[in-house]
């Protein structure tokens, strides 16, 4: 049984097994309660009422039309589905049970259904602007920009008000680097909704692209003036103050940089990208101060002990992101293999290509470990011509990898040696990396071993996973690593972290080319 009719079935199952109610409800109540707790987006009332409905009159379509409305607005993707496809037996001709279906198949990247299921939509009403809005929506993410953007503008044709469709259109304009019509679409947005502080960050986010920065930063001004929507794990006003530091930073106005990042970070202490922005802001300004500290590598700093050596191994990379808001981000690596003066070394993907934007970062850098320097002098940098990104994983491969090719590093920095027998079950461990934006922080860890999946094996680790430890090397007792560090840092709340083993790691690497001794 397919896992839709698994869920159907389900459905009609529990709706069986509802209790009655102590003072039974007629049909028109239940319908208008739902109704009405559907308008105020309290959606497990409203999915409350569309059951009872159901209770009482089980074929019943515009009652599976609600409750998968509710279902979706819950995020109960799989159940919204099971409950619109049921809303379509009984009435195969539902257009709003096909543009429902469409919202929920794209919450659960079922990119192609939904693409059907909205085009579904549209033959039997094609004046439905919602429906042209969520197939551009889904198009876009599929990267078929010309009809995104022909899906839009139909969108708009029909409802000439509808400001969503210019924000979503200049999104896609963007992307395409057609940045004057871009513009022009946030503007209208805004025009039709001026609470719009999304439509006045992207806004900002291109005209800065633009390098008009004084319109740029009154968009983001404005984005300040208005309140700011706490609920979202990413606030706009994080957003702003981060856009203006950029700026500010693009004008040498270091000092006002410095300032808007730590407003950034005022009101979200954990984005990484102001975190990131703000040390780079520092590095500079202490730079234009002092210019002969210019990029100091003095090993006298450095002392003699085990440790050392396995942090030199390891490095910080930063990487610009020149067409994107958020500006430059960091995370780890470590050398895995050395031959003269040129060395190679092993990252995450998502350190050098911007998760949101599939954008390759630009001016790659490492940092190399330096001991602890006086306060206020510049940390040491290879220079960017050095650095080169030589293969990485394609954005949709579940192996999160990429390799980069150093040249001239110092002389005392080797690969760090490789464990070549299996991690077992808790092996204690360590971590190298660059933890809450501090540079080459070590952490003592425990291993959980391995777990098999039907996508790569996968080395689990009791650990903080915090961000800027991406690509850090995992090693055991003796130093060899066992494993690369890389994990969505929304794992941070559960103690656990996630290595790729480095048997899968030297496999990559060999068919790139760079095989291991």
């Amino acid at each position: 049984m397919r896992t839709a009719q698994v869920l159907s079935v389900m459905l009609l199952l529990t709706l069986g097994t509802l209790p009655k109610l102590a003072a039974a409800q007629s049909l028109e109540q239940l319908v208008q309660q739902g109704r009405t707790a559907q308008a105020a987006k309290q959606y497990s009332q409203a999915e409350a009422a569309w059951r009872r409905v159901l209770g009482q009159d089980p074929k019943n379509a515009d009652a599976y039309l609600g409750l998968g409305h509710a279902l979706s607005g819950q995020k109960g993707f799989a159940e919204a589905i099971a409950a619109y496809r049921q809303a379509l037996t009984l009435n195969p001709k539902n257009a709003d049970a096909y543009l429902g279906l469409g919202h929920a198949l794209s919450g659960q990247k079922g990119f192609a259904e939904a693409i059907a299921a909205y085009r579904q939509a549209l033959t039997l009403n094609p004046k439905n602007a919602e429906a042209y809005l969520g197939l551009g929506h889904v198009l876009s993410d599929r990267k078929r920009f010309a009809e995104a953007i022909a899906a839009y503008r139909q969108a708009i044709k029909l409802n000439p008000r509808y400001d969503t469709a210019y924000l979503k259109l200049g999104h896609v304009l963007s992307d395409q680097k057609q940045f004057a019509e871009a513009i022009a679409a946030y503007r209208q947005a805004i025009k039709l909704n001026p609470q719009s502080v999304s439509a006045y960050l992207n806004l900002g986010a291109v005209l800065s692209e633009q390098k008009q920065f004084d319109e740029a930063i009154a968009a983001y001004r404005q984005v300040l003036s208005l309140p700011d929507d706490t609920a979202t794990l990413l606030t706009a006003h994080t957003l702003a103050y981060n856009g203006l530091g950029l700026i500010f930073q693009q004008q040498g106005q270091l000092t006002a940089a410095i300032g808007a990042y730590q407003l950034a970070l005022q009101v979200d202490p954990s984005y990484a990208y102001a975190q990131t922005n703000l040390l780079e802001a520092q590095r500079l300004l202490a730079l234009k101060q002092v210019p002969q500290r210019l990029a100091l590598a003095e090993t006298r700093y450095l002392t003699r002990d085990t440790v050392t050596p396995l942090k030199r191994s390891v490095v910080k990379i930063i990487a610009r992101f020149p067409h994107s808001a958020k500006g430059s981000g960091y995370g780890t690596g470590f050398v895995v293999k050395r031959k003269g003066n040129k060395a190679w070394i092993v990252t995450n993907r998502h350190v050098v290509l911007e998760p949101d934007t599939q954008q390759r970062g630009e001016d790659l850098q490492v940092e190399l470990y330096y001991g602890n320097p006086p306060a206020g002098m510049p940390v040491a940098r290879l220079e960017k011509a050095q650095v080169r990104l030589l293969q990485m994983t394609e954005p949709n491969d579940p192996l999160d990898l990429a390799v980069l090719e150093v040249t001239d590093l110092p002389v005392d920095i080797q690969p760090l040696p490789v464990r070549q027998q299996t991690a077992g079950d808790r092996l204690n461990v360590r971590l190298i990396g660059h933890s809450g934006a501090q540079a080459w922080q070590v952490d003592e860890t425990e291993s959980l071993g391995f777990v098999n999946s039907q996508l790569k094996d996968r080395l689990l680790l009791r650990l903080d996973l915090r961000k800027g430890a991406s690509g850090s090397p995992i090693l055991d007792a003796q130093n060899r690593v066992l494993g690369v560090l890389f994990g969505d840092i929304t794992l941070e709340t559960t103690g656990l972290g996630t290595a790729y083993p480095i048997n899968v790691v030297m496999n990559k690497l060999a068919a790139w080319g760079v095989k291991l001794p």
